[in-house]
């Protein structure tokens, strides 16, 4: 298999799995900032929202450590957050290392070895990495579930009811945050609509007033 034929095959499992870490990995340090001190859950962020200094950015270079570089230290970096990893990706580290070059050789060198690409004396073109199926089989097999394996962690553990809070975060901010019971009303319907347009999953009535009600008496 060409590898620039992977660009229209499935870049889905190949092209997008570390954008879903890094997503996953960063929301969950979102959800759960407690993790940052060592000490998960000890911190209500929802109170951090409401009253304190809530900013994506302060996060980025934990997450960074943990998407970047060579498998072995991002490992390293998760465990240290959110402690022992799944089999999934602890034992494939070698494979997970050999996609990350292939990845890196199709991004930045057409598919090419990217040192020997540069090798500006050299006149013949390099020839572009070829991948058998069985080998995309067998990464795609521990790509999908290292995502279901991580998954698990991260939404049983860490993120809970963080996206949805954080859309009422958002709505209360902008409104005139009256409390009467009509306008925090509004606000419960506002939240339901919104979390059924942004998110792809429904939200119940009573689900949403109950998230309301917890944030409006912090």
């Amino acid at each position: 298999l060409n590898l620039i034929n992977l660009l229209f095959y499935d870049n889905r499992i190949f092209f997008h799995f570390e954008t879903y870490l890094s997503s996953a990995i960063m929301l969950s340090i979102e959800s759960d900032p407690g993790l940052l001190l060592g000490a998960s859950k000890s911190v209500d962020v929802a109170n951090l929202m409401k009253y304190g200094q809530f900013k994506k950015k302060d996060f980025d270079k934990e997450a960074e450590g943990c998407t970047k570089g060579e498998w072995p230290l991002r490992i390293s970096n998760l465990e240290k957050l959110f402690g022992t990893m799944p089999l999934s990706i602890t034992t494939n580290i070698s494979e997970l290392e050999k996609l990350r070059k292939l990845r890196n050789n199709v991004a930045h060198a057409f598919g090419r070895d990217i040192d020997k690409s540069r090798l500006y004396n050299v006149s013949q073109t390099i020839p572009m990495e070829r991948l058998s199926f069985e080998r995309f089989s067998k990464w795609q097999h521990i790509i999908e579930k290292i995502v279901m394996d991580v998954d698990a962690i991260f939404v049983k553990n860490h993120i809970g009811s963080f996206q949805p809070l954080m859309v009422y975060h958002q709505i209360y901010t902008e409104s005139d945050k009256a409390t009467d019971t009509k306008s925090i009303g509004e606000r419960v319907k506002k939240l339901k609509r919104q979390l059924g347009r942004d998110i792809d999953r429904k939200y119940g009535k009573t689900y949403c007033r109950t998230l309301v009600n917890y944030y409006e008496h912090l």
